[in-house]
């Protein structure tokens, strides 16, 4: 007859019956304790945060909900373990597999309130919160999370980081030189984004070009030019460093043009020419008076300046109301009989 003979390992018989219990007993409670948190107290919280207007009860909600059953069940037998005798060995191992799955659950939680926070951020500074350049930032910050996360669970397996942090160190250097330039015009992006020198559809100068800025990307911006009309890429390294003009930021317009007449003008016609321009300007919606003076003898030519406000920061705004004083200035002076100069010369000569 065949017999099967079994021998318990040593570390099961140094453990007696009422450790066992106490063992099981606190797996148990504290994995039932657990497991109604996880299904009551979470279900109750995420009834109050569906009520709630603030949108951070209902992220913290979602952290805690991703967290999985495993997580639960090694810490409850880590508790357990305590009042049983095991192996050396047995008890590294269950150490560290709980420390894995503990990290990888809170860094998955993280995650959650980051993404919350970046786009929390995004929509206060009236930003899209799906644009490129925030997708990128939480992708960028998460991969710092995680990391971070891999170092830790490394230290405590007890690698020597140091000598690996030293390395990633000096790649990550290496790497930095490589893409310098690349690296420079998407840290750019990141400022024009948040700190808000302009965006899109602001009309700008950049040194000698004007335009209206069609979209902010990571590595450069599209204006398109006011007088060509073509698509001019800048980089945004460029523009970080530039000094830029953004009239969108003007509540309005200030205006100067000047103007000549011919010197037989009489003197009478140069005082009743003032009247003339200020009541043309404020006959025209939209804009506002300022001054109008005689201000220069100039060699073929009696000179006047004019200043006005254009109630519009736009600058097709600014080219209509100028066209419409310019055709009413016309119109008025034909109808006076006054004269506008060109460059004209005239030779007296003594007998």
């Amino acid at each position: 007859m065949f017999e099967l003979s079994f021998t318990l390992p040593d570390f099961v018989l140094k453990n007696t019956t009422q450790d066992y219990l106490w063992a099981l007993g606190t797996f148990g409670g504290i994995l039932i304790v657990l497991y109604i948190f996880k299904l009551i107290i979470i279900k109750k919280l995420g009834n109050w945060a569906e009520r709630s207007t603030a949108a951070l009860d209902d992220e913290i909600v979602k952290a805690v909900q991703n967290i999985g059953l495993l997580f639960y069940v090694l810490i409850a037998l880590q508790l357990g373990l305590r009042f049983l005798q095991i192996p050396e060995l047995l008890s590294s191992v269950l150490y560290y597999i709980t420390l894995i799955v503990v990290v990888f659950n809170i860094t998955k939680a993280l995650n959650v309130l980051i993404t919350y926070g970046i786009k929390s951020l995004a929509r206060t500074n009236g930003k899209d919160e799906n644009a490129s350049i925030i997708k990128i930032l939480i992708k960028f910050s998460k991969g710092v999370l995680w990391i971070i996360a891999l170092l830790l669970v490394l230290s405590n397996l007890g690698y020597n980081i140091s000598s690996l942090l030293a390395g990633v160190g000096i790649s990550g250097i290496a790497i930095a030189f490589a893409l310098r330039s690349i690296l420079e015009d998407l840290f750019s992006a990141f400022s024009i984004y948040f700190d808000k020198p302009f965006e899109p559809g602001d009309f700008i100068e950049v040194g000698n070009n004007r335009g209206t800025v069609q979209s902010i990307g990571l590595k450069s911006t599209r204006l398109k030019t006011l007088f060509e009309g073509e698509e001019l890429v800048i980089s945004n390294k460029e523009l970080t460093k530039a000094r830029i003009r953004n009239y969108k930021k003007m509540e309005r317009r200030r205006r100067t043009f000047e103007f000549g007449v011919v010197y037989r003008t009489s003197t009478k016609t140069l005082e009743k020419i003032q009247s003339l321009v200020k009541d043309i300007i404020k006959s025209i919606d939209g804009i506002e008076f300022e001054r109008v003076y005689f201000t220069e003898f100039e060699d073929s030519s009696l000179k006047f300046e004019v200043v006005y406000y254009v109630d519009s920061p736009d600058y097709e705004d600014a080219l209509a109301a100028q066209q419409e004083i310019n055709l009413k200035l016309h119109k008025k002076f034909n109808e006076e009989d006054i004269s506008m100069a060109f460059p004209t010369q005239t030779i007296h000569l003594e007998q």
